[in-house]
């Protein structure tokens, strides 16, 4: 029930202010009567949300996945979409989720249809969601375009938890790489210099190399670690810029080893975005304009923003997508069959299962290859690192013989 933030007057003229729940104004004026009270102004009280990644405010996609999956099967059943969002609302645990879950219910009492409510939380309902539930009011299939962002949706959490779930334990291995590295030049080293500078002796250049290493890392710590945060806080800056994105975009195609991969997740994204929106009824041209977003990436963004115009102007999307580097030859080829048969949308469909598990094959393919490498280059490190402390030991022991 909504709830109103209050100002009225008593009998002997006091003014009095406060909230009250009340299911519209004249209910809540007639509460007043009931008190002797006068209402001279009332508002609608909206509940602050927050929808910052916390505890308790955050709303996932697993949780965003289940409550569409729930809202198809009550709307599916003949629940109407007020009724079915009072009852989620009700029983989602997630305070902040189902504050606005109660808001959507009330905009829609007021005369608002689903999708032009979903707009006012863009951060929480993306724009492809808003659009297959609009093409869903308009087809008369809501139910069914609700089955398929909830299928949408988790497909999409797969893929990350496959890319995830690859990347943690070399991860673990480089975050391991760095504090090792750490802790031999700034205890274990240093310890050895100590104990060596007792002692008379030229040490070999392996150990004065590493012994410097040391020492500048020793001397210099602080301020390397302030150039590490400045750099990164410059570049992270220069990312949130339209260039800065295109750059680091561009670059991470052209990575070696992860390049592809990433290449492969982004066109993923792409196509199974585009096959939801088409199935869902979404015009292509309004699919143009959602797809290149959810991509993740900038230049994808900018190639959907020009094949969207070419096509306005009377071209077809394979055309278009073949005058563009980013999308492969083959990708183009497949939306042409699927344009000639008019089947683009199980097409696309097809296009996401292809380049999501080449994604998933690359992924397990660096894995395999980085976590020999990494504990490879350590075990080096450390071999180095030995080897130039033991080398005084030795020559002292062959000086004490003699």
């Amino acid at each position: 029930m909504p709830k109103f933030t209050y100002s009225a007057r008593d009998v002997s003229g006091k003014s009095i202010k406060g909230t009250a729940e009340a299911a519209s104004f004249q209910e809540l004026a007639a509460a007043m009567r009931t008190r002797h009270l006068t209402l001279i102004s009332a508002r609608e009280a909206k509940p602050k949300i927050s929808l910052k990644k916390t505890t308790e405010g955050r709303v996932n996609l697993t949780e965003l996945s289940f409550f569409f999956r729930q809202l198809a099967t009550m709307v599916s059943a003949g629940v109407s979409i007020t009724d079915s969002l009072r009852e989620l609302a009700a029983q989602i645990k997630n305070i902040s989720f189902s504050s606005v879950v109660s808001e959507l219910r009330g905009d829609i009492e007021k005369g608002s249809t689903f999708s032009k409510a979903l707009t006012r939380f863009p951060r929480l309902f993306p724009p492809i969601v808003t659009a297959m539930i609009k093409s869903g009011e308009e087809g008369g299939n809501l139910a069914e375009v609700l089955e398929q962002i909830s299928i949408y949706l988790e497909d999409k959490i797969a893929l990350q938890r496959e890319v995830k779930s690859a990347t943690t334990y070399p991860t673990f291995i480089l975050v391991f790489f760095i504090f090792a590295l750490c802790f031999i030049n700034l205890y274990l080293i240093p310890k050895f210099k100590e104990m060596f500078s007792r002692f008379d002796v030229t040490l070999p250049l392996m150990t004065r190399i590493v012994m410097s290493t040391s020492s500048f890392m020793m001397k210099n710590f602080i301020w390397i670690v302030l150039v590490i945060i400045g750099i990164s806080t410059v570049l992270l800056r220069y990312n949130r810029t339209q260039n800065g994105r295109r750059f680091f975009d561009r670059l991470k195609f052209r990575m070696p080893l992860v390049g592809e991969t990433f290449r492969l997740v982004a066109l993923s994204y792409f196509s199974q975005t585009f096959a939801a929106l088409i199935s869902s009824g979404v015009p292509v041209i309004r699919c143009l304009g959602i797809v290149g977003k959810v991509s993740g990436n900038s230049l994808i963004e900018d190639a959907s923003d020009r094949i969207r115009a070419g096509v306005e102007s009377g071209g077809t999307i394979s055309e278009e997508m073949r005058k563009h580097p980013v999308f492969p030859p083959l990708m183009s080829r497949m939306v042409a069959v699927g344009e000639q048969t008019g089947k683009l949308s199980e097409m696309f469909s097809r296009v996401n299962r292809f380049y999501r598990d080449e994604a998933m094959a690359r992924t397990k393919m660096l894995t395999t290859t980085l976590e020999p490498l990494m504990l490879l280059g350590l075990g080096v490190i450390v071999g180095i690192v030995v080897i130039a402390l033991y080398l005084p030991i030795f020559k002292l022991s062959g000086s004490i013989k003699m």
